[in-house]
């Protein structure tokens, strides 16, 4: 084998590293990225803060109702039993007692409002913890998946980078030089095929003189146009 051949392999070679590598940094992305789910559980916690608040304001609306009901029954108890005889002190009373109602009536309407909302925040509570549940679920499976295909990956570079240091020490010290160079500044592809008399990366037709003594195969060809080394196959 020839040193075109052996550095298109080691190209081989460097293209499956490149492609392994970057699927496991999306592999290891995607494991360190939980999506909506840190979302979705502060959304429940504000939920369940707002709930514990209005469960409180609940509880509290409803200690005054009673007060005020022990407050209305006490007033009416003495404006009917016949213990208060003066008038002036009678009206009094029947305001008090008119109040007390009023105030009664606008806790039961608090109440009220509160318990539709408490109904409404509770369902919200019970949607989150739901949708928690099942993409806890997905993602408890998604990330056995990309564990495995993490570890697979591992491997495979590892066996690729053996592969690659092997082809690497058959080749002249020069020529890997150039090849590295190229690889670097032309996005991890220094070499290219041949493909009738085009570059196959860069589709530009190579001058008569450099396809001949590409296909020749007695000296190294670059294209004219990306400097990417012509391999013929």
């Amino acid at each position: 084998m020839d040193d075109l051949s052996r550095l298109n392999d080691l190209q081989v070679v460097d293209l499956h590293l490149q492609s392994s590598r970057q699927e496991l940094a999306e592999v290891k992305r995607r494991l360190s990225d939980e999506g909506d789910l840190p979302r979705i559980r502060s959304q429940l916690v504000r939920i369940e803060t707002v709930l514990d608040d209005r469960s409180t304001k609940g509880r509290s609306a409803e200690r005054e109702m009673e007060r005020l009901t022990v407050v209305v029954s006490d007033l009416e108890r003495r404006l009917y039993d016949g213990s208060v005889t003066n008038q002036r002190e009678f009206d009094a009373l029947r305001d008090q007692r008119e109040h007390a109602a009023s105030e009664r009536g606008q806790a039961e309407e608090g109440l009220l409002q509160l318990m539709v909302e408490m109904d409404d925040l509770e369902g919200a509570r019970e949607r989150h913890l739901q949708a928690i549940e099942k993409m806890t679920r997905f993602r408890a499976d998604e990330v056995l998946k990309l564990e495995v295909r993490e570890s697979e990956l591992y491997g495979e570079i590892a066996d690729l980078e053996v592969v690659r240091r092997r082809s690497a020490e058959d080749l002249p010290a020069g020529l890997l030089a150039r090849y590295e160079s190229l690889k670097k500044s032309r996005g991890g592809r220094a070499v290219a095929d041949l493909d009738g008399r085009i570059c196959g990366v860069c589709r530009v037709e190579l001058p008569t003189g450099d396809l001949s003594r590409a296909r020749a195969g007695q000296e190294l060809v670059q294209c004219n146009s990306c400097r990417r080394i012509i391999f013929t196959g």
